[in-house]
């Protein structure tokens, strides 16, 4: 074996040897342990809406203040009668502004959109 091979072996074993020495450092620290079992339960969290979402019918409402205002479903509803309006929801008026803030941005860049593309120059 050549002495760079053997240099190369020598490292790869410090370096292994390195990361069980830091393994095992996090495996006995607590602060560790509550971190690794805070992401676990957040990874399971996800993975329980995912599979929630993957599994409930499409026209099933995926919005929570969707489904919080969401009336009955023709259970025992009159043809002709109003739908009862919906509890008012704090969120109402913060996400009627971000609606009327992405039309207007999308107004600028429709605006914009003559401009940088150029039927002399075409696109770039």
């Amino acid at each position: 074996m050549s002495s760079d091979a053997r240099d190369l072996a020598r490292f790869f074993q410090d370096w292994a040897g390195l990361w069980q020495e830091e393994i095992l450092a996090q495996a006995n620290d607590p602060a560790a342990q509550e971190a690794w079992q805070v992401m676990a339960a957040a990874w399971a969290n996800t993975a329980g809406a995912a599979f929630h979402d993957l599994t409930s019918p499409m026209d099933t409402p995926r919005d929570p203040a969707a489904t919080r205002n969401a009336g009955p479903r023709d259970a025992g509803s009159t043809a002709g009668a109003p739908a009862a309006s919906a509890a008012s929801d704090p969120l109402d008026g913060t996400i009627e502004r971000l609606i009327g803030r992405i039309d207007a941005l999308e107004a600028r860049i429709a605006a914009l959109e003559p401009i940088a593309v150029r039927p002399d120059r075409g696109r770039g």
